[in-house]
């Protein structure tokens, strides 16, 4: 197994963008990330090649690394694809089954799976000439046959293997003591659990409330251990609406701070700025009321502060209020060989203890030179959260979660497949630079826990409208701005965004009318002065 075999010739058309042979793309995973980079740099004329690790597609979503019972963070309308909707069956927040059969039939529809190479890691990428400027050599092993190898050329790499490619286990002293099971949240689903009936779960997040959750159905004993709690929203609100097609939206992202506003955001956060607090002091009380979260389980901060690690929760809290669920406050001393121990020296018995302790970005793959590219101090060195300034062939799409994931890795492959295809002119090194540090500076003051870079959240809208006025496309994306503004931030909305990008290569492209607020305003100008001056 060597050179390119695997790769298809292309399918699109590229005779508005290059004449010559399609160019070469490797593509790092087959999660939603990595699907839709593929399908978006299909239709862009390139030559796509994906390697997944996995056996299936999914990424997150694969069988072999969801729990009984995970679901969507968001609603089915959120999150979603722009041009390919969830079948109307589908569960209001779709069920790990559900996520992962649309993926599959996405992938089918659009014909990627003869571009998937499954069953094959990434175990080295490198510059063909050392820093990459006329391309990469790739190597990937079989995760059968650990010694067959294939080597591969690219003209350009797409990395979407995404913040949760690798579970993150604490080293605890005392673990080879330890009776029991250790799994981490997205590994326990191996029936050699199913006979155990104390469950220890470690961390607060929602992976880890999930895993609790299940303890207690299921009638083990079920302990939570956590050092300090996570904001969580309820996935309803009163009357039943979907919470999340209230929160995702323009206006909501009013109220966040962002280092890039317009107008109306600077005079909010400047004399409006009581506006905002009374807003997330509300929320911060209304939220543990709804929920019913227990003091020990509210954050000592009021929101927005933690807003990046929200969760949606189901029955967890009511299940903890009902004592199905045992919660304490601690830090983890160690194993011990029947459970584990806590910092005072308390002793928790277990036969299974979950790690519901998050996930780290792996990039153990690439040489030395080409990580020196992408990371500074220790953190990710990317303009737009996509492409390292001093290696413009090699780009990292849906590496840092929002709260709409396929909506922000779709518009970013749109992104990185005009700047790999010459039809969007990126700034010089050193502006990129700057934007780089601009953001950094905000990142460690807004959210200082971020230890390896930035992260997109909540600002979903901001990022998006970044990403498209680079390409060049308008940010309003309905008809006004009551709509665009109070109406759910839907994917939806850039179902065309391929078309538009094409028109606009031919000269073709017609902005649709909008009807902004400062229309508005300038008509009611216009109207008064009228008034004034025919009295």
């Amino acid at each position: 197994m060597s050179g390119h075999a695997g790769a298809m010739p292309a399918t699109a058309d590229r005779s508005d963008t290059n004449t010559g042979p399609a160019q070469r793309v490797g593509i790092i995973g087959a999660g939603i990330s990595g699907l839709v980079t593929a399908k978006i740099f299909l239709e862009n004329g390139f030559d796509v090649l994906v390697f997944e690790k996995e056996a299936g597609l999914g990424g997150v979503w694969a069988l072999t690394r969801t729990y009984p019972g995970l679901r969507a963070n968001t609603a089915k309308e959120t999150y979603s694809l722009t041009d390919y909707p969830y079948p109307a069956t589908t569960s209001g927040y779709p069920v790990a089954e559900e996520v992962r059969a649309h993926l599959e039939s996405y992938a089918d529809h659009f014909g990627l799976y003869p571009r998937i190479k499954f069953n094959n890691e990434v175990v080295h990428l490198a510059g063909i000439d050392g820093d990459g400027n006329q391309g990469f050599s790739l190597t990937a092993r079989s995760t059968i046959d650990e010694n067959e190898e294939g080597n591969y050329e690219f003209d350009f790499v797409v990395i979407c293997s995404g913040a949760f490619s690798t579970p993150f286990m604490p080293d605890l002293p005392g673990r080879e003591s330890f009776r029991g099971l250790v799994r981490h949240s997205s590994e326990w689903i191996h029936p050699s659990v199913a006979d155990v009936r104390r469950v220890v779960v470690i961390g607060a997040g929602k992976s880890a409330l999930d895993c609790a959750a299940w303890a207690a159905r299921e009638g083990k004993t079920s302990t939570i251990v956590f050092r300090k709690p996570h904001w969580m929203v309820p996935r309803y609100l009163p009357g039943g609406a979907r919470s999340d097609l209230r929160f995702i939206s323009r206006f909501t992202e009013l109220f966040v701070h962002y280092p890039y506003r317009p107008w109306n955001e600077k005079l909010l956060h400047g004399p409006g700025k009581p506006i905002v607090w009374l807003g997330w002091t509300l929320l911060s009380a209304i939220v543990p009321r709804a929920l019913g979260m227990p003091a020990l389980m509210v954050p000592e901060h009021k929101l927005p502060t933690g807003f990046e690690s929200v969760g949606q929760v189901d029955d967890f809290f009511e299940l903890l209020n009902d004592d199905a669920i045992s919660a304490v406050r601690a830090g983890v001393k160690g194993f011990y060989d029947a459970g584990v121990e806590l910092d005072d020296g308390t002793q928790i018995e277990a036969d299974l203890v979950i790690m519901g302790t998050g996930w780290q970005r792996d990039l153990s793959f690439l040489s030395d030179e080409l990580r020196a590219q992408v990371r500074k101090n220790g953190r990710f060195h990317l303009y737009r959260r996509i492409l390292p300034p001093q290696q413009q062939r090699l780009a990292f799409n849906g590496f840092f979660p929002t709260l709409t994931c396929p909506l922000s890795s779709e518009i970013g492959a749109h992104w990185t497949a005009q700047c790999f295809s010459g039809n969007m002119a990126l700034p010089p090194v050193e502006q990129m630079e700057q934007e780089i540090g601009r953001l950094e500076d905000w990142a460690k003051e807004r959210v200082p826990d971020a230890q390896d870079g930035v992260f997109t959240g909540p600002y979903i809208s901001h990022y998006v409208d970044q990403l498209m006025r680079d390409m060049g496309m308008p940010t309003p994306r309905t008809s006004n701005f009551l709509k665009e503004y109070l109406g759910t931030f839907l994917p939806g909305r850039y179902g065309t965004l391929g078309q538009e990008l094409k028109a606009a290569r031919a000269g073709t492209l017609k902005r649709r009318p909008y009807l902004s607020s400062l229309h508005v305003l300038a008509a009611i100008i216009a109207i008064v002065m009228i008034v004034l001056l025919t009295d």
